[in-house]
């Protein structure tokens, strides 16, 4: 339900956007210096995660991400990104029987290095990087867990990296798809929408 609200959400903002494209400025770039950019994304391949002792896994809530990117160049950019997602289990053991839930976030920033200008004016003369980017990724943030309904388990965290690859498709002026893969906060593959305001 959370995740069908969440991508309902994401087509009406689509569709607002979609309406006012005619009203946007050109870019010559797919990122450009002062371009302010939100991407919305869902991660796979999460890494391995903790095993609790006498539980069971018995639901999951697939990792959700939101970035925000400011070019302060056409070749770089930075910003926030937070992520979260969760695992429910169920504590089976001949004295008690209880449902917990593991909650993981991470809250950091990161840069993105843009690759499409240099690689279409040096090297790849038909790049068409008015809609395709290519970027490398690099942070650092807060990555924890609290725990719900569990009398045993105490919330816990650490600061961690983050290095990524990413490609971004621009289909409209501020609308496009971006994938990422790399070691990214809790998964090796992140793919969503991306915004330009």
């Amino acid at each position: 339900m959370k995740i069908r609200n969440f991508f309902l959400a994401l087509f009406f903002l689509i569709s607002i956007l979609s309406s006012a494209q005619h009203a946007q400025p050109y870019y010559p770039y797919s990122l450009q210096k002062g371009d302010f950019l939100i991407s919305a994304g869902v991660s796979l391949a999460h890494f391995k995660t903790v095993n609790y002792a006498n539980s069971s896994r018995t639901g999951v809530f697939p990792e959700i991400s939101l970035v925000g990117e400011y070019a302060i160049a056409d070749e770089l950019s930075v910003g926030p990104i937070v992520s979260y997602y969760a695992r429910r289990y169920k504590y089976d053991t001949p004295a008690e029987t209880f449902i917990f839930e593991a909650n993981r976030y991470f809250v950091g920033g990161r840069a993105s290095f843009h690759f499409a200008p240099f690689l279409e004016k040096h090297l790849v003369t038909n790049l068409d990087s008015e809609h395709f980017d290519i970027y490398m990724v690099f942070g650092a943030g807060y990555k924890g867990t609290f725990f719900v309904n569990d009398p045993y388990n105490r919330a816990n965290g650490r600061l961690s990296a983050i290095a990524m690859a990413g490609l971004r498709y621009m289909f409209f002026e501020n609308i496009g798809l971006y994938a990422e893969g790399g070691l990214g906060p809790f998964a090796a593959f992140t793919f969503g929408l991306t915004v330009r305001l």
